[in-house]
């Protein structure tokens, strides 16, 4: 082979070495530069993890936040639908009362000028006063005389008794929270109703006959608020139960009740029933809307529990009161 011819082949060889070299080079940088690309990426994507790491628990948080002044706003909704229609009928109750009295006032008026409202028999007789049946024609003033010691051959007697009006404590919203997770899981102590009876120690049941018709009177003018028969004048009952607030519907079927075991003797006027705004009582006996939203209406055993637990409170008082009157 010529020198020439040699030459050229060694010159092609290093030529076609460089090149592989190169082209050996830059695919080393290319894999260096897709390496340094995927660790930017992946540093990019610990970068928004650790961002919505952070900023998943503010976006809870805003969220809970968010929830509590809807709550707030719900209660505070709610609360007011129930204060303007007490309210509102408070007013009219008093308007009515007034207007109601206004045959009575002199007859009251004497009795508070002989008897000072912060005295114990003021005020009795005070009381006696406003809800005594003076435009029935009984005497009003029976117990101011009877705790001024002057009673005219007159005593006041006085009959207690107690009852267990404790319904399910399992299961039940509990009243006046107005919270739907507030839900009783257990019994810490019994609820119960307290009657006490005050009244003449002449007050008796009247005759059968007349008994008889005094109840027929009394379911006939049911639709009244409150019966001027319905209820011995001279004997009152006063119930104070453990549980949130009274209602009429559990007033009215206490009534029902006592009426017919004691006609003549206990009945609308002569009744009186409360509560003692116990929230951690058990709910589901208010019969009206609001109170019972988030309790999920009317529950059965609640309702009887409480009304069978007063009839008796008021029958064991009954009782004592005729065992102290005889």
């Amino acid at each position: 082979m010529p020198a020439h011819d040699s030459h050229s082949a060694a010159h092609a060889h290093d030529a076609q070495l460089d090149l592989d070299a190169g082209e050996e080079e830059r695919l080393l940088q290319l894999s260096a530069a897709e390496k340094d690309g995927a660790a930017c990426i992946d540093e990019e994507d610990e970068e928004d993890k650790a961002r919505s790491s952070r900023l998943l628990p503010r976006q809870r948080q805003r969220q809970r936040q968010q929830w509590r002044r809807l709550s707030a706003a719900l209660r505070a909704l709610l609360l007011i639908s129930l204060l303007v229609p007490t309210a509102l009928f408070t007013w009219l109750a008093v308007q009515h009362g007034c207007s109601g009295s206004a045959s009575t006032s002199a007859a009251s008026t004497s009795s508070l000028q002989q008897h000072s409202p912060y005295t114990f028999s003021g005020a009795v007789a005070s009381f006696w006063d406003w809800f005594g049946p003076n435009e029935h024609g009984h005497d009003a003033t029976l117990l101011a005389a009877a705790s001024t010691g002057h009673s005219n051959n007159q005593s006041v007697v006085f009959g207690l008794g107690i009852g267990d009006v404790t319904g399910p404590i399992t299961g039940v919203g509990m009243m006046g929270y107005a919270s739907l997770p507030q839900v009783n899981t257990g019994l810490h102590l019994r609820e119960r109703s307290r009657a006490y009876i005050v009244g003449s120690i002449s007050s008796t049941a009247p005759a059968p006959e007349e008994a008889s018709a005094l109840l027929r009177q009394a379911q006939d003018d049911e639709g009244n608020d409150i019966d001027p028969v319905d209820g011995d004048a001279a004997r009152w009952i006063f119930v104070i139960s453990d549980i949130c607030m009274g209602d009429t519907a559990i007033r009215r079927a206490v009534v029902d009740q006592i009426r017919e075991s004691y006609p003549g003797l206990y009945g609308e006027r002569n009744f009186a029933f409360v509560g003692t705004h116990s929230h951690s009582g058990v709910g589901g006996y208010v019969n009206a809307l609001a109170p019972s939203v988030t309790i999920g209406g009317i529950v059965t055993q609640a309702f009887d529990a409480i009304v069978n637990g007063t009839v008796r409170a008021i029958v064991n008082a009954h009782n004592d009161y005729e065992a102290r009157r005889t």
